[in-house]
């Protein structure tokens, strides 16, 4: 396998010294010595904010000694046995402080430049912030670490060759599946998969959620690598990017090679005999060593408290409604079939979410038939038709508002209610018709998961309510009832039973008021 080693022209970092106590650092002539960055507290989208957030649970605090000792397997990995301990330090330094120096990395997609690296953006990748010593400050020593990782991968591991060792993948796994250059899935056998220029190579580039068509950060960033390591090393072979990719189903394989001329990124092939470095988009027969699987889904969202920083606890379901809804959307649903603005409910139909129109209100050539139907109905039943009006809308709203709840609740739409009119005959008894027009569901409508067109518990919360409203005006009614029962009683005994004792205490008044009428005649003065 070959190795890095140090170029010609920089070989005094294989001599640089790390700072010594007392005194700032220089850079480009001190180990280490990069510069402070980050710190900042903005929060950045797409990959920047990914690294950002990751790069504490990519690199453990604990691996820097293990490295900067020269006993982890990825320093023989990368330099092999004859690799000096001051010479690849040096290497690393040079390789990291071309890569922060390198001001952007323009590439040209069908006549139009974007912009695949700017610098600015290594603030954001180290967020948390640097030392102007890297190897004195936690995320300086992390990100030196991972560029490592960077290192290696981009030398490529051919199958012939093996994987990298285990060492090298436990450090750097997390890192590789990071810095992923994830493909479109190809749409089908229709159309080509092949893929030769660097515009198609973009065009097909699956985007990180955050990022535009024109940002393709996480390449920028191994570029920007890539360009670290042609500047300060020498290798026997391209580098390459294939174990980073996923094709899904892309042939990538007539894409040619990419080198960084004057800044400009490329990928337009040649003979080789060029002294700049090569790189390779994807070359047959290398190991691909990342999750070929789609990226992990993202965790979900938690709730903390803004005081305590505990974790808010879900809301619990509307007691008694049975069906396992959050209170605050059951409160909605109620407020939304009792709104006066008549908004509609959201039905599912075809496995879709449909809008049901709201219920159309009457026009007033409409509201005018209605009236004279009624003041028909009070001519003719003796003008007694008012209450049992009101009685047939109290009904029919009741019903309408369970209709809305079935339909809800149960994912169709529920039977035309039966609409109820009470009319009173001649006689003044109240006589109620049923009117029901049957409708069968529509085929095309799917039933809710969890639930049977005929056995809704929401309806059953929804008319215990309309029950209840109901029953006070029953109970009402039927205390009204028994006191003129009990009056009618008491009219039938005091006419029935005392008739006779009734008569004469009758007679007896009778009689004193004729008296005293004949007493007031024989008084009264015929002068006056």
């Amino acid at each position: 396998m070959a190795h890095l080693r140090l170029r010609g022209e920089r070989g005094y970092w294989a001599v640089a010294a790390p700072p010594s106590s007392g005194r700032e650092c220089i850079q480009g002539e001190d180990r280490y010595c990069l510069g402070a960055y980050g710190g900042g507290e903005q929060a950045e989208r797409g990959f920047l904010g990914l690294w950002a957030s990751g790069l504490r649970s990519m690199i453990a605090q604990n691996e820097w000694s293990d490295i900067i000792n020269g006993r982890h397997p990825i320093v023989k990995s990368i330099w092999g046995n004859r690799g000096d301990q001051f010479e690849w330090k040096g290497a690393l330094t040079c390789v990291m402080l071309e890569a922060l120096k390198l001001q952007q990395i323009p590439a040209s997609q069908e006549g139009t430049t974007h912009v695949l690296w700017r610098q600015s953006a290594w603030h954001s990748l180290l967020r948390e912030g640097t030392a102007s010593d890297w190897s004195s400050s936690e995320t300086g020593r992390r990100m030196l670490v991972a560029v490592l990782c960077l290192m290696r991968i981009l030398m490529g591991s051919s199958i012939a060759e093996g994987e990298p060792d285990a060492g090298s993948k436990q450090l750097c796994q997390r890192v590789w599946d990071m810095v992923t250059l994830r493909m479109n899935k190809h749409k089908g056998i229709s159309s080509s998969n092949k893929i030769e220029t660097l515009d198609e190579y973009l065009d097909n580039l699956s985007l990180l959620p955050g990022e535009t068509l024109a940002e393709r950060t996480s390449l920028g960033f191994l570029l920007s690598i890539f360009h670290g390591l042609s500047e300060c090393c020498q290798y026997e072979r391209n580098y390459d990017l294939t174990s980073l990719i996923v094709t899904n189903g892309w042939d990538l394989s007539p894409m040619g090679s990419c080198t960084m001329e004057g800044g400009q990124f490329s990928c337009s092939g040649g003979t080789g005999e060029t002294p700049k470095a090569q790189l390779n988009i994807w070359t047959t027969g290398k190991h691909v060593l990342v999750k070929e699987s789609d990226a992990a889904q993202p965790r979900s969202l938690e709730l903390l408290d803004t005081h305590t920083g505990k974790a808010l606890s879900h809301s619990p379901t509307s007691p008694g409604d049975g069906t396992g809804m959050d209170t605050r959307m059951f409160n909605w649903i109620q407020e939304k079939q009792t709104s006066p603005t008549n908004q509609s409910i959201v039905i599912f139909k075809n496995g879709r979410p449909v809008q049901q129109p709201p219920k159309p209100q009457p026009t007033s050539q409409k509201k005018a038939e209605q009236e004279e139907t009624l003041k028909g109905g009070t001519a003719e039943y003796g003008g007694r038709s008012g209450s049992s009006v009101k009685e047939i809308q109290r009904t029919d709203d009741a019903e309408a508002r369970r209709g809305e709840v079935g339909t809800l609740a149960t994912g169709i739409e529920s039977p035309p209610p039966v609409r109820r009119e009470r009319v009173e005959d001649h006689r003044g008894q109240g006589i109620t018709e049923p009117k029901m027009k049957k409708q069968a569901p529509p085929d095309d409508v799917s039933l809710h998961p969890n639930s049977t067109p005929n056995h809704s518990t929401l309806p059953r919360a929804e008319e215990g309510q309309v029950s209840e409203n109901l029953g006070i005006g029953g109970i009402i009614g039927g205390v009204v009832s028994m006191i003129m029962g009990m009056a009618t009683v008491y009219g039938m005994y005091r006419v029935y039973f005392r008739k006779e004792k009734g008569s004469k205490r009758s007679k007896t008044k009778h009689t004193s008021f004729s008296g005293k009428l004949k007493y007031m005649k024989g008084s009264v003065n015929p002068g006056d």
